[in-house]
């Protein structure tokens, strides 16, 4: 296979092709990182992607990766849930508008199908993005919701204590009234398969938010919730069985 790095309109890419045993590729995904992560970080998935024929793209969300001015993401993260609604809500608005862009640029004609998905933020993202860009027929996400408000949230270092969220400023609030698949359930009333793996002792992103977004799809879109038994956000974000069937769901 074959990888190599661009930029589209200043955003660091990653796109990984499948070697010359398979044809053309006719699918893209666009997989995408953690909070605090980078597109190098996603290169098992895009390698996997690629080796059953995908093309398989990533790139660094504002803040991350090659745009994190040599910042530690594990401090950009900690950071990020000190004050969520403000620093967070830009950073998945502003991803999900960049990969349409990303999307534009790593298609081409050969390209019949997309799908979108990643772990936590990642998949924040993937779901959003699938509101706004109708190229996207398939989502797969783990530790991820499809609600920015995040109801019940609990700090990662101390599941029992509610993560205060704080207030948004304009941009945000602005960012998340368009684009938050919640309140935009209409936009998912089409041909878009999604596939949301949650841990049932995940209280800091809970599971009953992708349940209540599936709930009010059951009529017209196929939303599948998959719950692990005792698994909380870390552990399933970081099983690879289950990040593996992501990846061959979008594949």
């Amino acid at each position: 296979m074959v990888e190599r790095r661009i930029e589209v309109a200043g955003i660091p890419t990653l796109i990984v092709e499948p070697d010359e045993a398979f044809p053309a590729p006719s699918r893209m995904v666009v997989w995408l990182s953690h909070l605090g992560g980078s597109k190098e970080q996603t290169v098992p998935q895009l390698r996997s992607l690629a080796a059953r024929g995908v093309r398989a793209v990533s790139f660094d969300a504002p803040g991350h990766g090659d745009r994190a001015g040599g910042g530690d993401g594990r401090a950009l993260a900690e950071a990020v849930l000190e004050r969520f609604r403000l620093r967070m809500w830009p950073i998945l608005g502003q991803t999900a508008l960049e990969a349409l862009r990303v999307i534009d640029a790593t298609t081409d004609e050969r390209i019949t199908s997309v799908g979108a998905g990643g772990i936590s933020m990642g998949g924040d993202i993937a779901i959003a993005l699938a509101g706004i860009d109708t190229r996207i027929e398939r989502v797969a996400a783990v530790g991820s919701t499809p609600d920015w408000t995040r109801p019940g949230m609990t700090r990662l270092d101390a599941p029992g204590e509610t993560l205060e969220q704080g207030t948004p400023d304009s941009y945000g609030r602005w960012l998340r009234d368009a684009l938050d698949p919640m309140i935009h359930l209409d936009r998912y009333r089409r041909c878009v398969a999604i596939r949301l793996h949650g841990g049932a002792d995940d209280h800091h992103v809970p599971v009953a938010n992708a349940r209540a977004f599936a709930a009010a799809l059951a009529d017209r879109a196929p939303v599948e919730i998959l719950v692990h038994a005792g698994l909380d956000h870390f552990a399933v974000c970081s099983d690879d069985e289950i990040v593996g069937d992501c990846v061959s769901f979008l594949a």
